[in-house]
């Protein structure tokens, strides 16, 4: 994360708090960080015809209230809160979940133009500032925790399903040099997000390559690596997909040829 966006939501946290609350800690960023804070889902899909979607967070702490502040932003975009221009409304914007605290997250579409053959992809994006723990100190150090979930806004006229997408992604192999990719055309208008996928034949799977997303309508290619552990012919490809609850949906498809 830039610098500048984590000064950015530092001090949005200062004005959206009681003054001074937050003086004497260290607002500190790190991929290891614990969170508090628990979600009743990985994503959110955005139906055009809805008035407005919820997501729960739950504060799992037994003992530690936190605070957290939500915002959503273009798709894996450091723009700040106030420099979003997703259209959406959010509410609350900013609360304080007491241990074991359950808040409900409300989202309201602003009703701007969208793209009407394919979904837009949004980032709802949460802030965890976690209590610290008492200490004769003044120099008290806090570490937040960003978290990110895919908003997926579906227009009231995409024709077909999310699972029909996954079973007619079209794949094949592709040789440039010495790297052999896995390339993928997505004709619908559904992001399709997988854990991972294993390409092989009817009986042999290669070794599991890691998650990724393949944008609608476009073609994406992934690399194939550790050639020599996968099978002498390839003829199919298995995806671990995710669907719109967050569960994997297992997919084999078979490979076409050039």
């Amino acid at each position: 994360m830039s610098k500048a966006l984590a000064g950015s939501i530092f001090f949005g946290f200062l004005r959206l708090t009681a003054t001074g609350w937050f003086i004497g800690y260290a607002l500190l960023f790190c991929s290891l960080a614990h969170s508090e804070l628990q979600f009743d889902g990985t994503r959110v899909v955005y139906r055009q015809n809805r008035k407005d979607v919820s997501i729960t967070l739950q504060n799992i702490s037994p003992d530690k209230p936190t605070l957290f502040q939500a915002w959503i932003g273009e798709y894996d975009s450091d723009a700040s809160p106030e420099d979003s221009t997703a259209p959406f409304l959010l509410s609350p914007p900013i609360a304080r979940l007491n241990a074991l605290g359950r808040q409900t997250l409300r989202i309201t579409f602003t009703g701007e133009q969208q793209a009407t053959e394919r979904e837009t992809l949004y980032s709802l994006n949460i802030l965890e500032l976690p209590a610290a723990a008492k200490a004769q100190s003044e120099a008290l150090i806090r570490v937040a925790v960003l978290t990110r979930l895919k908003l997926l806004f579906r227009p009231t006229g995409l024709k077909g399903t999310p699972e029909n997408a996954m079973r007619q992604l079209k794949c094949k192999v592709k040789r440039t040099g010495d790297q052999p990719m896995l390339a993928c055309h997505n004709a619908s208008g559904f992001y399709l997000s997988f854990f991972g996928f294993q390409a092989g034949n009817a009986s042999v799977k290669g070794p599991e390559s890691p998650s990724g997303m393949i944008n609608p309508q476009s073609h994406t290619s992934f690399p194939l690596n550790d050639v020599d552990k996968f099978p002498s012919e390839l003829t199919a490809v298995t995806f671990r997909f995710i669907d719109d609850i967050g569960a994997t949906v297992s997919v084999e498809l078979a490979l076409s040829s050039d």
